[in-house]
């Protein structure tokens, strides 16, 4: 790597000593014939995490103030130290990628088709996921490729789609550097800088990839009040986005027909192959955590558009 890379990997990291080994063991393993470096920015990690990342020789470690920290701006930050002449890949160090062909198909789909303007991963749930987040992240990260973009559309019909288009995460994602440099992420909002991102790149014609030939280890663990703090905090930053919110009165019919979706929700978890595996006490406590985490959720958003009304 001692030429100019055509790839930076970059790694954002706060605490992830429990898998962070793993997470650049495989990065730096990809089997990937371009060079690529890799740099991890660290925002104020106090457990284990930087001994580990020090270990390896070949990372270039930047550390951050925590009060620094944003979800576009450490990213644009990490853009901006950057070293590669062509692609910048963005990835958490909560994640993990599953084997060594994660960064050939994402950075294979950037160098085949020029419109491409990002790339994102397929998400698999860890294996100590709570069941009902397990199964929304298979429905919601499905083996099969999609390509987004405002050219598939009739004029009248894209000012409705895009919010169904504008999927992407930077989780794990890769991106041209020309069109990074050029649009860098939002640092004003909370969260959801890259669903903004690629509608700002649909918007000038690009289009967005999901390639589950890329795939990682993510997901998380929320209680029944994180769950209502990040939706809250997702439907804030995207009414910031869009400039419109969601109707109340929708959202509170919703809360209320709840109740008729929660015995589906809670046959869905029992019937799950996961469910066969845990204690019926576990499978119990999975069933009530994913029944009340959906009235959290809506709870949230209705806390996120009540003040627009």
């Amino acid at each position: 790597m001692a030429n100019r890379p055509e790839v930076s990997i970059i790694v954002l990291t706060k605490n992830a000593e429990g898998n962070i080994r793993w997470t650049l063991s495989l990065i730096l393993s990809q089997k990937f014939s371009k060079p690529y470096e890799v740099i991890v920015i660290d925002s104020g990690s106090t457990d284990g995490t930087l001994g580990i990342i020090e270990s390896f020789k070949s990372v270039r470690l930047i550390k951050r103030n925590p009060e620094t920290f944003s979800h576009g701006g450490t990213r644009n930050f990490g853009g901006g130290k950057a070293r590669a002449s062509k692609y910048l890949v963005f990835f958490n160090g909560d994640a993990v990628p599953r084997d060594k062909n994660w960064l050939a198909p994402l950075i294979g789909q950037l160098e085949s088709d020029r419109e491409t303007a990002g790339v994102f991963s397929r998400h698999i749930a860890k294996t100590n996921c709570n069941i009902y987040m397990a199964l929304d992240i298979a429905t919601g990260m499905p083996p099969v490729k999609s390509i987004a973009s405002l050219r598939f559309l009739a004029p009248e019909e894209r000012s409705a789609g895009i919010r169904r288009l504008m999927w992407f995460s930077t989780v794990s994602c890769a991106i041209r550097k020309s069109f990074w440099e050029k649009n860098r992420f939002r640092e004003d909002i909370n969260m959801a800088e890259d669903q903004e991102w690629s509608r700002r790149m649909l918007l000038k014609g690009k289009s967005i990839v999901y390639e589950p030939e890329s795939v990682i280890y993510h997901s998380h663990n929320y209680g029944i009040l994180e769950f209502y703090r990040y939706n809250r905090n997702s439907d804030r930053s995207f009414n910031k986005i869009l400039g419109s919110g969601k109707k109340v009165s929708f959202l509170l019919f919703r809360l209320a027909a709840q109740i008729f979706y929660s015995a589906n929700e809670s046959i869905r978890i029992i019937k799950s192959p996961q469910a066969k595996r845990i204690s019926g006490l576990r499978l119990a406590k999975e069933v009530l955590v994913g029944v009340l985490s959906r009235y959290a959720a809506i709870l949230g958003e209705i806390a996120a558009n009540i003040q627009l009304h």
